[in-house]
């Protein structure tokens, strides 16, 4: 939950301008840079792979859900293996779930 709410003010910080109030608040961020990106993506996968191995299949799906959102931040796909790892665990997820649309 802790990382979701660290995405959620970055995600505010990001779309809102710059202010002297959000400059404090998030001192030392320059932005969502490449690397950036690159980091929480692995940080999410990490956490996908995780909540798979244990079977929590509720917070797998928010963070399907996280990771989604910070692909959309991102103007260039990430790699492929990384996706590869998505589409596998977001199968899984909806196979347990019983949704078979998906």
């Amino acid at each position: 939950e802790m990382l979701r709410t660290h995405l959620s003010n970055l995600q505010k910080a990001g779309a809102a301008p710059a202010t002297v109030a959000t400059d404090k608040r998030l001192r030392g961020w320059d932005g969502w840079t490449p690397e950036s990106i690159e980091l929480h993506l692995q940080t999410r996968f990490k956490q996908l792979e995780i909540t798979t191995e244990l079977e929590l299949w509720t917070e797998g799906f928010r963070t399907v859900e996280d990771i989604h959102s910070i692909m959309h931040i991102s103007k260039k796909p990430p790699k492929a293996k990384l996706m590869a790892t998505y589409y596998q665990k977001l199968t899984k997820i909806f196979w347990v779930s019983e949704n078979y649309l998906f």
